[in-house]
């Protein structure tokens, strides 16, 4: 499985909002399966009962329970309590609990929280149906095509952008690459009785308060923003029994761009990674002829 991150345009406002209470609706359904599948409550009562409440299709629901299912998994596995778990991020809900920001800025975070609290949805295809009967891709002469199922069999199309660039400046082959990683690279790495090498991500510009206040230290920890996606590595490894190798990621994008990228005509962030990976082989990286002699 590999996941790509990409933007939705859509040809009206309209169109948008019938999405963004889809969202909204999926995202309550799933928390309320949540909270009753802690409370012992069956699959198939659930199914019933979600349907009616949030006015979901029966393939919305089943895969906002499923959701639910595999987010207390994924807790107990890891030792964590499910009961503790708080959707739409637990960093963003401290930060509003502390309330050290006020005004503008205060709003500005609450409703981060919302949207990743809110903005949800999840759809998985069957094979027996031929694909995803409530999001479904479609390719015309002009563009590449979301068909999203909005209710009884009312469909909204919102237009594909692929290579859309997200806030924090990470970009999405980066992310494309990791998702992969945490998804089909672990089975792989089994198969093929190979280590996994990630990079070794350590922040140590804190800021002058500490807290990472301070403009860099900003800019440093959002640029690895997807650090999560890495420990997601490791511990899917752990599962397996799988070696993960980390090893220093300065100057692997550099390196990857002028001496891979240009070999393999291949993009920046792949050049990093055989960089990446050529350290965990504990090999060294040497500077290209060319580059040497136009240096002197």
């Amino acid at each position: 499985m590999v996941t790509v991150q990409a933007k939705l345009v859509f040809d009206s406002s309209e169109d948008k909002q019938k999405v963004l209470d889809l969202m909204r609706r999926w995202s309550s359904c799933m928390r309320y399966a949540y909270k009753r599948l802690l409370e012992g409550h069956k699959r198939d009562e659930l199914k019933r009962e979600l349907q009616k409440v949030f006015a979901l299709n029966s393939r919305y629901v089943d895969d906002a329970i499923m959701k639910a299912e595999s987010v207390i998994k994924s807790c107990k596995k890891k030792g964590e309590n499910p009961r503790k778990v708080i959707f739409g991020s637990k960093e963003l809900f401290e930060k509003l609990k502390r309330r050290h920001i006020s005004g503008r800025a205060y709003k500005k975070l609450q409703h981060q929280w919302q949207e990743k609290r809110k903005g949800n949805l999840y759809s998985r295809g069957d094979k027996s149906k031929k694909g995803n009967l409530n999001t479904r891709i479609e390719i015309d002469e002009n563009a590449t095509l979301l068909r999203i199922n909005v209710g009884k069999k009312q469909y909204v199309y919102a237009r594909i952008q692929a290579g859309w660039k997200i806030k924090n400046k990470t970009y999405i082959d980066r992310n494309q690459l990791l998702q992969a990683m945490s998804t089909s690279g672990k089975p792989l790495a089994k198969e093929k009785q190979k280590a996994i090498v990630i990079e070794s991500l350590s922040i140590q510009d804190r800021g002058r308060r500490g807290d990472f206040s301070g403009r860099k230290s900003r800019r440093i920890r959002h640029y690895f923003g997807y650090r999560s996606l890495l420990e997601k590595v490791k511990l899917l490894a752990k599962r397996e029994g799988i070696e993960v190798i980390e090893v220093d990621p300065a100057y692997t994008s550099v390196i990857g761009m002028l001496k891979y990228a240009p070999q393999y005509m291949v993009s920046k962030d792949i050049a990093a990674a055989y960089v990446i990976a050529r350290r965990g082989l504990g090999l060294r990286e040497r500077i290209p002829h060319k580059l040497y002699v136009a240096s002197w």
